[in-house]
């Protein structure tokens, strides 16, 4: 399997439509996720969800952003979420007070077996 690999994906799923992702080529971990919304004002949940189905482990909790604190960082290192080649891994909105947002970008690690 690749060492190294980048995969990007788009689409929205603000209203729950998880049927989108990124489709694993093979079995591995998520390890880590990162989060950055620009010009966000208020406070939202994403989860990890694996086949379109949300899971509250893999949780990334965003507050407003300030100048010391514009991103979200979370590592599942000690608990990394398992998937099969062929899953689909995405990040779903589950709670949300969001009155403005711009860009939001998630990035997120895997670990391939």
């Amino acid at each position: 399997p690749p060492t190294n690999a980048t995969m990007l994906f788009g689409g929205s799923e603000y209203n729950g439509d998880n049927t989108e992702g990124a489709t694993m080529p093979h079995d591995g971990k998520l390890v880590a996720a990162t989060l950055h919304a620009e010009n966000a004002v208020g406070n939202f949940q994403l989860r990890a969800t694996l086949n379109g189905v949300q899971n509250a482990s893999y949780a990334m909790t965003f507050s407003s952003p300030t100048v010391s604190s514009p991103s979200v960082i979370e590592t599942f290192y000690t608990t990394p979420m398992a998937f099969s080649a062929g899953d689909r891994i995405n990040f779903a909105v589950f709670l949300t007070s969001l009155t403005q947002l711009e860009v939001l970008t998630v990035t997120f690690f895997v670990k391939f077996d």
